[in-house]
């Protein structure tokens, strides 16, 4: 599973992997990297979207930007609205997935019983 920064966020983790039984074998979540252990948050990913659709709409209406380079130059803002890591640890810990390791600006998981 991997999910997208500019899909979402930690909170769509529980809508797609179970509680028990989840077919989910290996997961990369995008974390926030400038909220390292032990701290913990979950910032509001839609609040995050309808920000990033009015900046959008200033930057390519207002002053003229293309789309595409739009899109490049905001890509750090998807990941400070992600997760820390302890936030996506303590939500997928209970569901028996355990950290496998962190890549760059992803943290992967893997069921306990594969570690």
């Amino acid at each position: 599973l991997f999910l997208h920064p500019m899909a979402g966020n930690c909170a769509l983790l529980l809508d797609v992997v179970l509680a028990q039984g989840s077919v989910v074998r290996l997961i990369y979540v995008p974390i926030n990297p400038t909220l390292p252990p032990p701290m913990h948050a979950a910032p509001d990913f839609g609040r995050h979207w309808r920000r990033h659709l009015v900046w959008a709409r200033e930057a390519t209406q207002e002053r003229g930007m293309a789309g595409d380079d739009w899109v490049y130059s905001s890509m750090a803002y998807h990941f400070l609205a992600q997760c820390s890591l302890s936030q996506v640890e303590e939500m997928l810990v209970p569901r028996g997935f355990v950290l496998l390791f962190v890549e760059h600006l992803y943290a992967v998981f893997v069921p306990a019983h594969l570690a």
